[in-house]
């Protein structure tokens, strides 16, 4: 098989390939023989139709496949021929064969870039420190106080006042599809906490208990009712109930409620425990991100152009998706850069890996499934039997677990500095952050 490759830039190749005619003749013949044995044709037995009439009839349909079946077979040469593909675009054909004149046809094709990273043992880098302060153990045991907290009716008054529970029904008012979509059972909502839509608690507090009332309500530019953002509805809210809530006290007696202790002691010890193993986990990774922000200001590259937008846009449109069906905001330029760096990030990092010879045990497969688990909050055996369940899947979190444990690798090389907890974590819920499973590619 004749072809040139054209370097068309530092990462990207053009394929510019020749079937000769006598590749297309014998696969084309080859092609109506096999299927001379399954057709009938009246007047001929089966496998014994001549060739000149099995091209008269089946020749156009038959045609189609054996180009495709060329273009597949001398595409995986170039590939094998090439190494490091990471992506391959549509082949253009030029030619159409024909048993006396060859095919020609082109494919663009990219490569994986070839890194020799350098200074990413000994780095400096800063890690919050994951102690429990006096504010976040006082305001988790405010949590399960409200958590374990009773609801309870009222009485010795009639009206709704700043810290009631109140359970309601509504509906929009006005005609339109999307406002009959509008409406819900069964809504509870604290007085004064500000969780409801702007303008249902000043309707509710001093209503009566068991009355009707109407609220005008603001919906933001991020309402899931896409054509109801940025608009004033009116909602009929029908008082079901109002309660008040009471909460325990804070002693022995709740401490063993909770499960977390036989006395107040026991149950500060667990709360401490908690919030510090949260603060680690979090700490871990926001270490590991300025250990890769150093690692990427240190060492630049060059990344395949067509990969590396058909990656990001990919990612984009999930996003999209995500914000449209959700209503969250969206920043989109700020989403790409972080996709772009992501990938940038997993490039270098498995350079590292290369370089190191650190390779990924079973062992390690397993610590990655406990760690996913964490973040998706189910059981480690459902994991990670999902993810073995799939050879996909498992390639995958086998390219993630390399990424992990060379991130490791590094973290147990570098120079920890411990620092105050980032200001805008403070006070924020310890979420687990997630991480992201590394790009679909190929060669890498």
């Amino acid at each position: 098989m004749p072809y040139q490759v054209e370097e068309t830039g530092a990462l990207s190749r053009l394929a510019k390939v020749t079937v000769p005619a006598e590749d297309f003749r014998r696969d084309f013949n080859k092609a109506l023989k096999s299927l001379s044995s399954r057709v009938k044709l009246s007047g001929f037995r089966k496998g014994k139709i001549p060739l000149s009439v099995m091209k008269r009839n089946y020749g156009p349909s038959v045609m189609s496949d054996v180009v495709d079946g060329l273009l597949r077979s001398n595409i995986d040469t170039i590939l094998e021929e090439a190494e490091r593909v990471i992506f391959l675009g549509r082949a253009e054909v030029s030619k159409i064969p024909s048993e006396s004149e060859p095919m020609e046809f082109t494919v663009e094709f990219e490569l994986r870039p070839q890194i020799d990273p350098i200074g990413y043992l000994g780095l400096d880098v800063e890690r919050p420190t994951t102690a429990a302060t006096d504010e976040e153990i006082e305001a988790q045991l405010s949590a399960l106080r409200t958590q374990h907290a009773t609801l309870d009716p009222i009485e010795g008054r009639t009206t709704i006042e700043s810290g009631d529970v109140v359970e309601f029904d509504y509906k929009a008012l006005g005609e339109g599809e999307q406002l009959e979509q509008f409406t819900a059972e069964a809504v509870q909502v604290e007085i004064g906490a500000g969780e409801a839509l702007p303008g249902i608690e000043d309707a509710l507090t001093g209503a009566e208990f068991g009355a009707t009332v109407v609220a005008t309500v603001t919906l933001g530019e991020n309402f899931p009712i896409e054509t109801l953002r940025d608009t004033d509805v009116e909602l009929e809210l029908v008082i079901k109930s109002v309660k008040t809530r009471n909460l325990p006290e804070l002693d022995d007696e709740f401490a063993v409620d909770t499960g977390m202790g036989e006395t107040l002691e026991e149950l500060n010890t667990s709360v401490r425990e908690q919030i510090e193993g949260a603060k680690a986990h979090s700490a871990r990774h926001i270490a590991e991100e300025n250990l890769v922000e150093t690692l990427l200001a240190s060492n630049t590259f060059e990344l395949p152009p067509k990969f590396l937008a058909e990656q990001v846009e990919g990612a984009l449109g999930e996003q999209r998706q995500r914000a449209a069906t959700t209503g969250e905001a969206f920043d989109e330029e700020a989403a790409r850069e972080q996709r772009v760096s992501q990938i940038r990030a997993e490039f270098l990092l498995m350079s590292i890996a290369e370089k190191e010879e650190i390779k990924v045990e079973d062992a390690d497969l397993k610590d990655y499934f406990a760690h996913q688990a964490q973040h998706a909050g189910v059981p480690v055996e459902m994991f990670e039997r999902y993810m073995r369940q799939d050879g996909d899947r498992l390639r995958q979190a086998a390219a993630s677990a390399l990424l992990e444990k060379t991130l490791t690798h590094l973290i147990t090389q570098a120079s920890i500095t411990e620092t105050e907890w980032p200001a805008d974590l403070a006070g924020e819920d310890l979420s687990l952050i997630h991480i992201s499973e590394p790009t679909r590619r190929r060669g890498i």
